[in-house]
């Protein structure tokens, strides 16, 4: 007898449960941030914020490395740091979806919320199929109707708080999937990620009947990327309108740019510096040789800054990355209770699934920390968007009493902590972390950081990635300026944030199981600046 959905979810689900005493002890799963308890996490999906909660979808492999099956995993919160992972949302068991749940986006409405995904099919003759299907989440119920998520009380993962009074979720898939269930012409089965970013009233509506607009990822016949854009009354009779265009001096670079354009946003931010509204696209073009500096990673994640009319994005930027560490992909963009842009994404990448904890503690990769974004002229800021207080207690830690060789006494064998502090351009500053044989070393001097992970347990993945990064983060300072910087380690997520969010690292970082000692020294000697410094409760 063929298992229903809720079968599959169910069994799925009976697995990350069975894991949560295991993954609760690990020594590098993080508290701060949301990894898979077991399996395979990668793409964040349908973020959004209803019913005064976050709620965060993600594809997740629940068999990997035994099996590929993608679901939908669901975790919840309600301040952005301290999250709930509940029951599985979907699973890939109808015909337009039975290879793969892949990535989608969320819609809130008042009653319910419906999310947008791409439903993944290989025939039997291995050939690639994509259908663009729509589920509906709403709140109360206990019935086993369709598919039923129920929150779950009690301890939560990684010592997160649990709320003892989460509502149970129902997720139902549209009856009448796929809603888009044809590719248009030119284009191949690599078309996938539909993002929703028009709302009745948005300036981005293409005409008065299309209150809704959709980008999706695709890979144009001649295998070239491209961003396919639809739009729609109701979600549910999609338009096909064309590609996004790109116009402006600096648009040349996208015209052969990578031979496929994954996980695209379209949002609006208003610039601080100019008082003007403006449009960011943001998405991961596949395919990019390593230029220097730039496009250092497996597959990249960036976006340009313009003026949408239509179809055509006008006076954009030049191509700039979102973030430059070793394991940054697939963000989505969200709006916050207060109309803020926030973004989480997958500290992860392509081909680099080869990490200790699959073989520790059966789960592979995290997502980065919600972010909130700011446009400041040409740069998109990045900033963690948990409050200082959600993070956990601060406390100073004052430079006259570090020892000589800038020991952080208080970090000593703490496995999460946030460090701010502000060095100077022409110093050589760097933050070390020790456990056992395994050390990471953060290098800043002269507007570049390097980032050292040669004699950590995981030193990255793919013909583009080293063990050693180095990141030009301030090419227009000078000798005197001041360099602000925020760390947080997460026992094995790293996320670095530069002079206010100018620039944002994040690396995975496995350093064993021994006790971490913590030191911050500048031109050889103890940090001279007082810091911050933020430990979990």
């Amino acid at each position: 007898m063929q298992p229903t959905e809720y079968d599959l979810l169910d069994l799925a689900d009976a697995r990350r449960r069975a894991a949560l005493e295991r993954v609760h002890n690990d020594h590098d799963y993080p508290v701060w941030h949301i990894a898979a308890p077991v399996g395979r996490l990668n793409d964040p999906n349908g973020l959004v914020y209803w019913h005064g909660r976050y709620h965060v979808f993600y594809q997740w492999g629940p068999y990997v490395p035994e099996a590929k099956a993608v679901y939908w995993g669901h975790a919840v919160s309600a301040d952005l740091i301290h999250w709930q992972h509940v029951e599985p949302a979907i699973a890939p068991e109808r015909w337009y979806d039975k290879d793969g749940c892949y990535s989608g986006s969320a819609v809130a409405f008042g009653d319910h919320v419906t999310c947008l995904y791409t439903g993944n099919v290989k025939d039997p003759s291995g050939a690639r199929h994509a259908y663009q299907c729509a589920f509906d989440m709403t709140e109360g119920g206990g019935a086993k109707n369709g598919v039923a998520v129920r929150g779950e009380a009690g301890r939560s993962l990684s010592a997160q708080k649990a709320d003892d009074a989460l509502p149970i979720w129902r997720c139902e898939k549209w009856p009448d999937n796929p809603v888009i269930p044809v590719i248009p012409g030119g284009y191949t089965a690599h078309f996938r990620d539909p993002m929703v970013f028009g709302r009745p009233g948005d300036s981005f509506s293409a005409s008065p009947d299309a209150a809704y607009r959709m980008c999706l990822g695709a890979q144009r016949a001649n295998e070239s990327g491209a961003i396919a854009l639809f739009s729609s009354p109701n979600l549910r009779d999609w338009r096909f309108d064309g590609e996004l265009q790109f116009a402006g001096p600096d648009a040349e670079e996208l015209a052969d740019f990578g031979f496929m354009w994954e996980c695209p946003n379209i949002f609006t931010l208003k610039d601080e510096v100019s008082g003007r509204e403006r449009t960011v696209a943001l998405w991961c073009p596949q395919g990019l040789r390593r230029d220097g500096e730039r496009f250092q990673n497996t597959f990249q994640c960036g976006y340009v800054i313009g003026d949408l009319d239509g179809n055509v994005l006008r006076n954009c930027t030049r191509f700039r990355e979102l973030d430059g560490g070793t394991e940054f992909y697939a963000p989505q963009c969200f709006a916050g209770p207060d109309g803020s842009m926030l973004l989480i994404g997958w500290a992860g990448n392509a081909g680099e699934d080869g990490l200790p904890s699959l073989t520790s503690a059966g789960w592979l990769h995290s997502l980065t920390l919600p972010r909130k974004l700011t446009l400041h002229g040409k740069v998109v800021r990045q900033n963690p968007a948990p409050t200082p207080e959600c993070f956990g207690a601060q406390f100073e830690i004052s430079a006259d009493g570090l020892p000589k060789d800038g020991e952080l006494l208080p970090l000593g064998g703490q496995r999460a902590w946030r460090l701010q502090f502000i060095t100077q351009y022409d110093e050589q500053a760097m933050i070390r972390i020790e456990a056992g044989r395994c050390s990471l070393d953060m290098h800043f001097e002269g507007g570049t950081i390097t980032l050292d992970r040669s004699q950590t347990l995981y030193q990255g993945a793919g013909e583009q990635t080293s063990a050693i990064r180095i990141a030009t983060f301030a090419p227009d300072w000078r000798s005197g300026d001041a360099v602000v910087v925020d760390c947080i380690f997460d026992h094995s997520v790293l996320e670095i944030y530069l002079n206010g969010g100018e620039v944002a690292l994040t690396s995975r970082v496995f350093l064993g199981e021994d006790a971490l000692k913590v030191f911050c020294t500048a031109d050889g000697h103890p940090m001279p600046n007082d810091m911050t410094c933020t430990l979990p409760r």
